[in-house]
Parts: structure tokens; sequence; C-alpha cells
């Protein structure tokens, strides 16, 4: 398969791939598994495996790997790349229309219904993961209750949480991993991810967002609490509501939700703003993915990274609590929202519809209730 090849898939996929991380993941396998035949199933879950235990996010991941496995390190570049592409332009648009549209009475109630929809979805993930062996002992219940006591009191940054939790899962496993375990967090590297940006405008911009898409482990949903720690609490780019609704608009669109990353740029500096934000988010694992994808096999059986990942896994189940509860504070604003969102969130639970089919008809709840019941909303 050739890279224009890789390039048409990526935008046709990228164009349709509503749904969220495992949702897309089915698109991919469907497209390269049953139609192109071009790998079987249990080298298609091998890949699944690797994007999942990469930083970023899981779609694009998986997308980059297949492309660097099956036509070398330049289709992984372009098919990663051509995957983004449609939801950068859609949030393109959104950024750009967002002065003139937000504050429309109509938009604007849309915009909550949407908030307490993806209130909900981040906690239907946090469930998910838990019960998908997220956590399996008790040293997993520790770090994920840790990490969310010490991010949603402000304790210590995400970043920290997940440098921290990683830790702990090398330790955990060190009789086994022998005397070269320490080199896995070098001084240097370590106080590169910790500092915070110092530089202003584009450096400022493009230092967090390589710094999010380096450090961000389970993918879309948990970059939330670590984008909003830096854009609104750091940095103040945002205001708390501003980033609830960059999130809820990331939701529509088909790519992942770290899209937001493009309208968040395009707030603070306009049009290089967004490119620069969105190509620095995707960078590191864009790299990462690449290099999985020709060491697939020698990657996944490294002791030192699996042992990393061990301790991360259960700690973003925390960290997922932990946006739920910021996000609820900053785009839920009265007792209506909040009921809406414990009934989108029943329905995921019960019924699990496809997550688009929610926030629509949340932003619809939310809009009829704000015309029928003002008291309550």
């Amino acid at each position: 398969m050739t890279w224009v090849g890789f390039l048409l898939a990526g935008l046709r996929l990228g164009t349709v791939g509503f749904g969220g991380g495992l949702a897309v993941l089915s698109l991919i396998r469907r497209e390269f598994v049953e139609r192109r035949r071009l790998l079987s199933d249990a080298e298609f879950a091998e890949v699944a495996a690797m994007s999942q235990a990469l930083p970023g996010a899981v779609s694009v991941n998986a997308f980059t790997i297949l492309g660097t496995r099956l036509g070398g390190w330049w289709c992984g570049l372009v098919a990663g790349w051509a995957f983004i592409w449609p939801s950068f332009l859609m949030m393109l648009a959104f950024a750009a229309t967002y002065p003139a549209f937000r504050y429309l009475p109509m938009m604007d109630a849309a915009l909550v219904g949407m908030s307490a929809a993806v209130v909900a979805l981040v906690v239907v993930t946090a469930v998910s993961l838990a019960r998908a062996g997220a956590i399996r002992q008790r040293l997993d219940a520790i770090l994920a209750a840790a990490a969310f006591v010490l991010v949603a009191l402000n304790c210590i940054g995400v970043l920290e949480a997940v440098l921290l939790a990683g830790l702990v899962g090398i330790l955990a496993r060190a009789p086994k991993l022998g005397p070269s375990a320490g080199a896995v967090f070098p001084p240097w590297l370590v106080m590169i991810l910790i500092r915070g940006a110092s530089l202003s405008g584009f450096f400022a911009l493009a230092a967090v967002f390589l710094r999010i898409g380096a450090a961000t482990f389970g993918g879309g949903f948990v970059m939330i609490p670590f984008i909003e720690q830096e854009v609104v609490l750091h940095h103040a780019w945002l205001t708390p509501r501003e980033f609830a609704d960059a999130v809820a608009l990331g939701q529509i669109t088909p790519g992942p939700v770290v899209i937001s990353a493009t309208f968040i740029g395009y707030r603070v500096a306009g049009l290089l703003g967004s490119v620069v934000a969105t190509g620095m988010v995707f960078l590191p694992p864009g790299l990462l993915a690449i290099a999985a994808g020709h060491a697939l096999e020698r990657f996944s059986q490294n002791q030192v990274v699996a042992g990393f990942l061990a301790g991360v896994r259960p700690a973003v189940v925390g960290l997922l609590g932990s946006a739920a509860v910021s996000l609820g504070r900053s785009g839920l604003p009265n007792p209506g929202a909040w009921v809406l969102a414990l009934a989108a969130l029943l329905v995921l639970l019960r019924w699990k519809p496809h997550p688009v089919l929610v926030l629509v008809a949340s932003a619809l709840v939310y809009s009829a209730g704000v015309r029928l019941s003002p008291l309550l909303f």
C-alpha cells in the first residue's frame, strides 16, 4: 500500500471516525483486516494494544503504527496526519466562529447540554477502563484513589501524578528489571517534563502542548485535566467556561478529544497558534508510534515500559474522575445541568448508545429545559 493509499484512507476514516478510540479502532480494523486483508486479526490486536500503551490519542497511534508497519516511516507519518486533518479543519472553523455564536441564547444552552454529556462520557470511560483491567489489585486501587484526590484538590499536577504512578509501577517490578531500571527517568527528562513553559507567545504554546503530547497516557479524555491545568490554571489563556466549550466542541468532531488543542491555539494566537498547538500535541506520540511500528515486538516486551504502564493505568482511572469533577464545576452552571449529566451517565451505562447521539440529545434536552423550566435551568 503506497503513501497515497494511506493519505486517502486517513482522510476518509478521519472524516467518519466519530465515537472515540475504541469505535475508531473498529473502523480501522474493518479497513485493513476485513476489506484490504493486509494483516491478520492477531497482528491487528498487537497494533491496538501498543496504540493504547503509547501516549496520545489511541486511534491516531494505531493508524500511524499501521502505516509504518505496512509502508515504512513515511507512510506512517502521512497516515497519522491525514487522519487528523479533517478534525483539524472542523475545529478551526469552530474556533474562528466561536465569538459570533457562543453567546447566542440557544447555542449557549446547547453547549451547556453537551458539557453535561461530556462529563458523563468521562465517567463512563473511567468505569470502562477499571472494568477492562486497569484496577486488578490493591495497589491499583490505591494509585487510582491517590491520583483522584491529589489532582482534584490541586495538591499536585496531572503530569506529576502520571510520573509518580509510573515510578511506583517500575519499583513494583524492580526485582524483574535489574540495575538498568533507574535509566527510565533520567534527570534531564524529568526536568523537561515538569518545568512549566517560561517563554511567551508561540514558544510557550509549543512547549505546553509538546509536554501534554509526551506525557498523557490512556487516550483523549486523560488529556483533559492536564490541558486544563496548563491552559486555564497556569497560563489563563482560556476561562473555565471557554475550556469546557472547547472540550464539548472537540467531542462533535470525528477526531480525538485532544483536537481541542486546535481551538485553544486559535484562541491564544490565531491561525498560526492553532497549527503550533496541534502539531506539538501530536508530535511526541507520532514519533513514538513510528518507532513502535518499526520494532513492535521488542517495544511491547520491554519490562521497564511494562512496569511504567502498569503504574499509569490505574492512575488514569483516578485522573478521569478528577477531570469529570473539574469539567462539572466549570461547565455545569445549575442543578438542571447536573441532573442531565446524571441522566446521560445512566443511559450510557445501561444502553451504550453512540456518544454523538448522547451529545446531540443532551444539547436538545437542555435547550428545551431552558425554555420550559427556567428556575431549574
